[in-house]
């Protein structure tokens, strides 16, 4: 069993890994529209 300060570190790794895989996804998903444009000399 683990202790409580090692269930919240499992917790907060899980909690990231899933908050980064949901950005890749939506990132993937809905590329960037607004294009910065380029500046012509």
């Amino acid at each position: 069993m683990l202790t409580k300060q090692e269930q919240l570190v499992v917790c907060l790794i899980l909690g990231l890994v899933l908050t980064g895989w949901v950005v890749k996804t939506y990132r993937l998903s809905h590329p960037n529209q607004q294009a910065v444009p380029e500046k012509t000399p």
